[in-house]
């Protein structure tokens, strides 16, 4: 049963990696004007806002689902320090879905009948409460990705380079302000987790 869910997590980890850089690299490609001018309100009522972020958010449920079959395939070598750095990964992504599902389905009303108060609760959120709260998911996105992909790396399991990618990449998706940066950051976390949900879909060490 466990080398099954581990099998099927390979294929949540790819398709997660893949949706979250098409969806991420399609808001700049279909509301690059917007996006460039920092024309916020209009990024987020644009027609393509709802659909793209539902495919982000799809990718971060896949992600999530990942991550356990990724830390079970590892479990008995990651020590103490992996179930932390799961932990801490599994609980930065659930916070992420969490705000993603508010970005989609809240920002565009918001933007829409309370345009006044769309910047105080949207990107460069002046309330206090929702400042923190993007701060401190990123802040165990961040940590967690840093502590699990370093026992990732140094499991043995699987191939450095794909375990390292997977880690910087998180890293600079989940940490980084300017979209071209996350962007890279998102092509190297797809590259790693592909490769590992490859190797967790044949369940075999490499």
């Amino acid at each position: 049963m466990v080398s099954k869910l581990v099998r099927i997590s390979g294929i949540s980890n790819i398709l997660g990696a893949i949706l979250l850089f098409l969806s991420f690299c399609s808001i700049g490609l279909f509301m690059w004007e917007e996006l460039s001018s920092q024309n916020f309100t209009g990024l987020v009522v644009h027609p393509f806002w709802i659909p793209i972020n539902i495919v982000f958010l799809i990718s971060t449920i896949l992600i999530l689902f990942g991550l356990v079959g990724l830390y079970l395939k590892q479990a008995e070598k990651a020590g103490v320090w992996g179930m932390i750095g799961f932990f801490l990964c599994f609980i930065g992504v659930t916070w992420y879905a969490c705000i993603t599902y508010y970005e989609t389905f809240f920002w565009p009303v918001i933007a829409a009948q309370a345009p006044t108060l769309f910047p105080v609760v949207g990107f460069s959120a002046t309330d206090k409460l929702i400042s923190f709260a993007f701060w401190i998911s990123g802040l165990f996105w961040g940590l967690g990705y840093i502590i699990f992909g370093v026992t990732t790396t140094r499991s043995g399991l699987f191939p450095r380079w794909a375990a390292i990618l997977f880690t910087i990449g998180a890293v600079v998706f989940g940490l980084g302000m300017v979209p071209m940066i996350r962007s890279i950051g998102a092509l190297l976390f797809t590259i790693g987790m592909v490769r590992l949900g490859l190797l967790l879909w044949k369940d075999r060490d490499v």
